[in-house]
């Protein structure tokens, strides 16, 4: 991949040590865990989230997101409105503005079928990462999981991004767990096989969810 002027490799390691320079980035940038890969400009705004394998083609693919996202924002700044919305879309994708302050702006506007799909699907992701941000212990942890146990109840759509799946999964199984809803603990494990199966070194952890499926099929009967 060739980069241009407009592209500056930099790599922050994220410490505990006291006073160090931008020491809250990773979770200022939206970042879960490690690595956390991203595109931004000189202001420090992301341009891309980078969720493709890392290697020189999947790296390239997410720089192409970020050029686009920039020809985006330019033609938005040009006074196009289509362009207006997709920029508030992208922006509200990437965690730039709030989900209440993009329905604001769109609340007016006649989105087509597929602007408001990627709208609902966006709000699902933003509300599952809002309540796992929430979570600083082990009972908050249980709550957050009765939330999405409760969202999928009630039949609400599930999130689509790599970030919220595994927490939306795991602490929602966790929740069926306790409820003892083995047809719920199974859809919420089928879904991280789906997903996370092919990991070698998350084998222990599916088998062991395995072992308390079947002992949850064993006290319903």
């Amino acid at each position: 991949m060739k980069f241009s002027k407009d592209y500056v490799l930099f790599c922050h390691i994220t410490t505990h040590i006291q006073g160090e320079k931008h020491g809250n980035l990773l979770e200022e940038k939206g970042g879960e865990g490690f690595p956390h890969i991203i595109f931004m400009d000189a202001q420090g705004n992301i341009l891309a989230v980078h969720e493709e394998e890392r290697s020189a083609a999947g790296f390239a693919k997410t720089g192409e997101k970020a050029k686009t996202f920039m020809a985006l924002k330019e033609k938005a700044a040009k006074g196009d409105k289509a362009a207006q919305v997709d920029l508030i879309i992208a922006q509200l994708d990437m965690g730039q503005i709030k989900a209440a302050d993009a329905e604001k702006q769109l609340k007016d506007v006649k989105l087509s079928k597929e602007q408001q799909a990627k709208v609902d699907e966006i709000l699902v992701n933003t509300t599952v990462m809002d309540i796992v941000k929430g979570i600083e212990s082990e009972n908050e942890a249980k709550e957050a999981g009765k939330k999405f146990y409760e969202m999928q109840k009630a039949g609400k759509p599930a999130p689509t991004s790599d970030q919220a799946i595994q927490p939306y999964y795991i602490l929602g199984m966790n929740a069926a767990e306790e409820a003892k809803d083995a047809a719920t603990f199974e859809k919420n494990l089928n879904a991280l096989k789906a997903k996370f199966g092919s990991n070698p070194q998350a084998k222990k952890f599916f088998e062991a969810k395995e072992k308390k499926l079947e002992e949850l099929k064993g006290d319903k009967k």
